[in-house]
């Protein structure tokens, strides 16, 4: 199963660490995902599910109908957290710290401008000089999409400030020392429309003529770069444009996936910087992979929810999979047609229960006792065997029920676990 180019990669990436594609790399030791439930409520629940829509819709071409349906089902369940300061009612001499969560917004932003920050530090740096000085060229050629600016307007760069003769050192210094953003100017709707189709045009033009790999990771770089910095979204860009969207790009070339290490690189760094970038995330891909493999890349938080099951069809499958691929392994006897009823059973089971999601301990224990449950569930079909306690609401049985079954309606086709 799962053998398209499509889809091979991902199948083959252990379920429990799945979410080292949707967290930048240097969030993976910040407890695992989950600090994310903190900063953003249900960022990874929308991630898995946009992960879920990738892969169900993979062969499907970019256009910009998909990049707004990709968005959309990138920030399904995410909320920010408002907050705001107000005399406290009790004690009116006193302050009291209020907030509400407010879900993010789906639309195309239409008709206002929007502004990001260009930052140094040492690990979330999302511009270099050669990018800055990419960007100058762009509003030298006469781009008056956006400009770059002083916060307080004291340096402002646009087509009608540019110098012929720009020192790209003195403004790079200038970004690394004060508060510059790149100030995105207003589009209405449909000229947002028009600007989104005019990249995704040039994409698939570039991307048949690309004739070898770095040609084709170049056009997605360039694809990705121009969609983060048009910010077509109120939220969501830089997930939308730099992890679902450019992972999708790579797998339709039939690359790996990529685990970048933070991804508002993309917002000003140079292209051939972005390429070197996405080659390393592939990379880092591969290796961490073979790491887990090897049990050498066991730092995770054990009780916190990181795979999000319910209503992912895609991601079900590949759980299942995955865990009838393990008793496959532990119960020789397990025939191919076997392992299909397992993999089938499995994916009844997990729908009838229902489960939102798993944490670390809840996979590994499933992981843990099926290859038993397989075993006495055609020794012993009485056999009743709970992973969960109830506080925890998952409870086996619905599993071994579904293999009993399909193993008792199957039992002519000889699966290879009967004495």
């Amino acid at each position: 199963m799962f053998q398209d180019s499509k889809s091979r990669f991902i199948a083959t990436y252990p379920i429990n660490f799945l979410w080292h594609i949707l967290v930048d790399l240097i969030d993976h030791d910040k407890d695992g995902p989950a600090w994310m439930a903190d900063e953003e409520p249900g960022y990874l629940k929308s991630m898995f599910n946009a992960l879920n829509f990738l892969l169900e819709t993979r062969n499907i071409p970019l256009s910009t109908e998909h990049l707004i349906d990709l968005h959309a089902a990138a920030i399904k369940y995410t909320n920010r957290i408002e907050t705001w300061i107000e005399a406290d009612m009790a004690e009116p001499d006193q302050e009291q710290t209020s907030s509400r969560l407010v879900p993010f917004t789906v639309t195309l932003r239409a008709n206002y401008g929007v502004e990001f920050g260009l930052q140094i530090k040492e690990k979330e740096t999302n511009c270099s000089r050669n990018g800055v000085s990419e960007l100058l060229a762009q509003i030298t050629q006469g781009d008056d999409y956006f400009s770059i600016e002083n916060s307080d307007l004291s340096t402002k760069i646009n087509t009608k400030t540019i110098a012929k003769a720009v020192d790209i050192d003195e403004v790079f210094n200038k970004i690394r020392s004060n508060n510059f953003i790149i100030s995105i100017r207003v589009l209405s709707e449909p000229a947002m429309r028009a600007r989104l189709d005019k990249i995704i045009a040039n994409f698939h033009l570039e991307m048949g003529l690309a004739v070898n790999p770095d040609d084709k990771i170049c056009v997605i770089a360039k694809c990705i770069h121009a969609l983060e910095l048009t910010h077509p979204f109120d939220d969501g860009n830089c997930r939308t444009m730099a992890v679902i969207l450019l992972n999708k790009l790579l797998l339709q070339q039939g690359f790996s996936p990529a685990i970048l290490e933070y991804r508002d690189k993309f917002d000003a760094y140079s292209i051939d910087e972005l390429c070197e970038e996405i080659k390393l995330g592939m990379k880092r891909f591969e290796d961490n992979k073979n790491l887990i493999e090897k049990c050498e890349l066991l730092n995770i938080n054990n009780d916190a929810p990181l795979l999000y099951i319910e209503g992912n069809e895609f991601i079900t499958k590949l759980l299942s999979e995955q865990l009838a691929q393990y008793a496959t392994k532990c119960q020789p006897k397990l025939n191919e047609q076997g392992h299909e009823a397992v993999f089938k059973a499995i994916i009844a089971a997990i729908k009838q229960i229902k489960i939102e999601s798993l944490t670390n301990s809840q996979f590994l224990e499933i992981k843990q006792q099926l290859p038993n449950l397989i075993a006495e569930s055609v020794q012993n079909p009485g056999f009743l065997m709970k992973i969960f306690n109830p506080a925890k609401t998952i409870n086996v049985s619905t599993l071994t029920n579904e293999l009993e079954k399909i193993v008792f309606e199957n039992k002519h086709l000889n699966l290879g676990l009967e004495a």
